[in-house]
């Protein structure tokens, strides 16, 4: 039998992948094909170095970015739309921080 929260969680799990599914649809590969460039153009006027950011690493700021708006919305207004997508987005950029961590040397650790 299983538990209250491991059945809550994935039926989350599950509404999370068909609404991104269908979002999939509606807007192909988005997230693959964006080039993230007037983000990169702002960044690097702000921040010169970061002018080397790779589109993956722009990605992960813009996954960041997405679900720091998404809490934000929940403050004012908890929709099932915005917790989908907040849960989608930390899902994605948590494989993608990871993904990302093994290939880089971890600025805290320093390996």
């Amino acid at each position: 039998m299983s538990q209250w929260f491991e059945e809550k969680a994935n039926a989350g799990i599950d509404i999370v992948r068909e609404v991104y599914g269908e979002r999939g649809k509606q807007y192909g590969d988005s997230w693959a094909t964006c080039r993230w460039q007037l983000m990169g153009a702002v960044i690097g006027e702000i921040c010169p170095a970061a002018l080397t950011m790779t589109v993956e690493e722009l990605r992960i700021v813009a996954l960041a970015a997405y679900i720091d708006m998404k809490h934000e919305r929940c403050a004012h207004m908890v929709k099932a739309d915005s917790l989908v997508d907040m849960t989608a987005y930390t899902l994605a950029l948590t494989k993608a921080l990871s993904e990302w961590r093994e290939g880089n040397d971890d600025p805290v650790t320093g390996g």
